[in-house]
């Protein structure tokens, strides 16, 4: 069996409107919009022979499905349709594939798989888990910390270590119901571990232009090359054709392909 370093594990869905989300998803003038974002990520998944790039959906009934999507019966929705995708996906990775780290990432946030490389070598092979970090604080001043589930990179242990409480995991009461808090708390409360902090910190470069700026962009790809990250969080919600943009010219930018 074939042993990666990181399971490249995306959360993704079709273009499907639906009410029970919190906040409205997509509108008719951006689509195709996750088509689109994942239609991107397919011309680099095969970019590194390390990294396995698995695409996770709930209920898709017009999803032709390829070789690396994985599809369960789970309502597409915050919860608990994320968080019970999530977790069955890396039940299927845990008893399928020999890897390292998991990453927990969206269609919305794009790669450079080559980069990730050189960072999860730094990176310890257990008890790690790390990302970009964030920092809520409730209505009556409870702090929260945790990874942002755009950029969840988390030790095989510590998925091991989850596992054996999925439903207690999915049935836990969790601030806002969020999936990314909600799998920080379980690796704390059953593992042992809180986010790990290091030297060499690969926060997400996150853009978000409504408008298209060349000069903008341009400043984020400088960055990207100066400071090595690895990975883009493209995300506004005022016009995603413009976060499509972006990601046509990351690929070309970064990999020398277009659609």
């Amino acid at each position: 069996m074939k042993k990666y370093k990181a399971i490249l594990l995306v959360l993704a869905s079709e273009d499907v409107d639906n009410t029970f989300y919190i906040i409205k998803k997509i509108c008719d003038e951006w689509k195709p919009l996750y088509p689109y974002f994942k239609n991107v990520y397919e011309q680099y998944i095969n970019e590194n022979p390390n990294i396995k790039v698995l695409f996770v959906y709930g209920d898709s009934p017009t999803l032709i499905a390829n070789e690396y999507d994985l599809v369960y019966d789970v309502f597409e929705n915050d919860y608990p349709g994320m968080i019970t995708k999530t977790l069955f996906a890396m039940k299927d990775i845990e008893n399928t594939y020999d890897y390292d780290f998991l990453i927990r990432t969206n269609l919305s946030t794009f790669w450079d798989l080559n980069q990730l490389e050189y960072r999860l070598d730094k990176l310890p092979k257990t008890q790690c888990l790390t990302g970009t970090p964030v920092k809520h604080k409730n209505k009556i001043g409870d702090d929260y910390h945790y990874i942002a589930g755009y950029d969840m990179i988390i030790s095989r242990d510590l998925i091991q270590s989850i596992l054996p409480y999925t439903n207690e995991i999915i049935n836990q009461k969790i601030l806002l119901d969020m999936e990314d808090l909600s799998i920080c708390t379980a690796i704390e409360k059953y593992a042992g571990v809180k986010l790990s902090e290091y030297s060499f910190r690969n926060d997400a470069i996150v853009i978000n232009m409504q408008c298209f700026s060349e000069s903008q962009y341009q400043q984020y790809l400088n960055y990207q090359i100066k400071n090595n990250i690895d990975h883009f969080r493209v995300r506004n919600r005022i016009d995603r054709n413009v976060d499509k943009l972006v990601h046509s010219r990351l690929l070309w930018d970064i990999y020398g392909k277009s659609l």
